[in-house]
């Protein structure tokens, strides 16, 4: 069985480039400060009571359930493609991956 790296050099660099842009695009969303309220909290954040706290909660809890349900659905994804992945690749498919159009193995073409 040849083993073969799950990915190749130039899409590493180009994930390196996609989660460095991410990260830079979210330090500046936080650093707004127009994100963390809208008028309505923060008027409500003024007064004493703890309403407006149990108010902004309840966002943060449906925000992360959303948040949950989503990375949930992209981690059991990801999971079964490399599980298929890999078991394409016990089976002698590899070359599938590297280029859709690529002759059979050596192996196979003789055959017939």
């Amino acid at each position: 069985m040849r083993l073969r790296p799950l990915v190749s050099s130039s899409i590493g660099v180009r994930s390196l480039r996609w989660k460095t842009l991410l990260v830079v695009a979210v330090c500046e969303v936080l650093r707004s400060s127009s994100v963390w309220a809208c008028p309505s909290c923060k008027l409500l954040a003024e007064q004493q009571s703890e309403q407006p706290r149990a108010y902004m909660l309840s966002v943060f809890f449906m925000l992360g359930m959303i948040g949950a349900v989503c990375g949930t659905v992209i981690f059991v994804l990801y999971r079964l493609h490399k599980y298929e992945r890999l078991q394409l690749e016990e089976a002698g498919y590899y070359h599938l991956f590297d280029n859709a159009a690529s002759p059979a193995p050596a192996h196979e073409a003789t055959d017939r």
